[in-house]
């Protein structure tokens, strides 16, 4: 077996399935009406945002996230629109954990975050969010999120990347996971599995410390300030260790 056949197998044992059976469908369909309730007449739209709507889930290492769009008429400040979704869901009985611009919680035995976004105009998809832990806002567009993954030559290298994420415990969040593979891939022509994957290793190696990965939708957001000097290191110290062993079966499995 060449290597791109032994990535091949696992990338086939791990992608986790999608469409109206998939997890993602069931929680968005699972929890709509419970949000439509919240929301009212407020709500545009709700949707997946994450790694399902991107095409990057991987079985056991993604959670659910739903993106909760309401209208820029919205009377409500940003503070008050994230609090009053997490006292609701309380209220309805789950166990909220208050995250920097999502509400965690469980449902159907999955992890879901719910990111409440105020539309910045009647048109567009551009949306407000609050950001807790500096009790700010920042601008984001979810549509522009999915173009961009799902629409890069490199979905499947993102999902072995993830992987090998959670078969190193490293806290490496997805979007940080997603945009340092386009980032290390960005004007590399390899076409093969195995060299692609090598060569994110060797990014994350050499640069996950010091290199920017500016949100696509947000220039001002760079993602790599979400995480600390200690996650970055540890995310380099794995990539080193990995490129050093002499069978994929070590790298992954």
């Amino acid at each position: 077996m060449t290597p791109d056949e032994y990535l091949a197998s696992i990338l086939s044992r791990i992608t986790a399935p999608t469409g109206t059976l998939g997890p993602g469908s069931q929680v968005l369909s699972g929890l709509t009406p419970t949000i439509r309730g919240w929301a009212t007449t407020q709500l545009v739209e709700v949707k997946l945002s994450g790694s399902y709507a991107k095409g990057t889930s991987i079985i056991g290492g993604t959670d659910v996230d739903l993106f909760i769009s309401l209208s820029s008429t919205t009377s409500q400040t940003l503070k008050e629109i994230y609090n009053s979704l997490a006292n609701y869901f309380s209220g309805k009985g789950y166990s909220v954990r208050r995250q920097n611009v999502s509400i965690g919680i469980t449902y159907a035995a999955k992890t879901v975050d719910l990111v409440p976004g105020k539309k910045q105009a009647a048109y567009g998809s551009d949306h407000s969010l609050y950001v807790s832990r500096q009790d700010t806002w920042t601008k984001t567009n979810v549509d522009t999120h999915i173009r961009t993954v799902s629409g890069s030559r490199h979905v499947d290298v993102i999902k072995l990347v993830k992987h090998w994420r959670t078969l190193h415990n490293l806290d490496f969040p997805s979007f940080a996971v997603e945009l340092a593979v386009l980032k290390a891939l960005d004007g590399v022509w390899l076409t093969g599995l195995a060299d692609r994957f090598l060569k994110v290793l060797e990014f994350l190696r050499d640069r996950i410390s010091i290199a920017a990965l500016p949100d696509p939708a947000n220039s001002s957001n760079n993602v790599a300030n979400d995480m600390t000097a200690t996650q970055k290191s540890a995310i380099a110290s794995a990539a080193r260790s990995s490129l050093g062993k002499q069978n994929w079966n070590q790298i992954l499995w």
